[in-house]
């Protein structure tokens, strides 16, 4: 992914983006002309003004959703982190069978040994059952350090050889931003 054209890579990355726009235009056609045919010429401009409100938050929180950390205390399903792109999932596997369901191929996964990982995965737990009094979030809190074993840490490939990479930069005296740059051009002529 890191080699090569930087067009075909964006090309490729686009490709998603291009079917799901063309599939959401080809619903709203249907969808106009459904209305347009069966209901009434009011209820057709509720249909054109719908497109932009839906598009507008599905691009916000996909936004936001890009290089996002979560925290799965249930169980995972086939092929977990297929897709993942960027961001950290903390994952309880009391089984110790998460391998087993994992992708991967594009992942890569460890146990919890670093303090800001414990420290950052204790305060999405705890900040989860302010938010909801989830009981088996309280459970875990009460006994954090006998279930940090228990936690992986999944993150994709790309994403933690870009997130060292910074840091490496950051460590010779770059600022946040030019080390986000510098490593961006280290790994994509890589």
């Amino acid at each position: 992914m890191t080699a090569g054209s930087p067009f075909r890579h964006i090309l490729m990355f686009t490709l998603p983006l291009l079917a799901g726009n063309f599939l959401q235009q080809f619903y709203n056609m249907v969808d106009s002309w459904v209305v347009s045919n069966y209901v009434s010429d009011g209820a057709l401009a509720a249909v054109g003004v719908g497109f932009p409100v839906i598009f507008l938050f599905t691009s916000l929180f996909s936004g936001i959703a890009t290089g996002g950390t979560v925290v799965i205390l249930g169980r995972t399903g086939k092929n977990f982190a297929a897709g993942m792109s960027g961001g950290i999932a903390y994952v309880l596997d009391e089984k110790h069978d998460l391998y087993m369901r994992l992708n991967k191929d594009q992942v890569m996964t460890d146990t919890l040994t670093e303090p800001h990982d414990i420290a950052e995965l204790r305060s999405l737990i705890e900040a989860h059952v302010a938010a909801t009094g989830s009981p088996r979030g309280k459970k875990i809190l009460a006994a954090f350090h006998s279930y940090v074993p228990c936690f992986k840490k999944v993150m994709p490939r790309d994403y933690d050889r870009m997130l060292r990479s910074i840091a490496q930069y950051e460590e010779k005296g770059m600022t946040r931003q030019q080390a986000e740059i510098e490593a961006f051009y280290a790994n994509t002529r890589a």
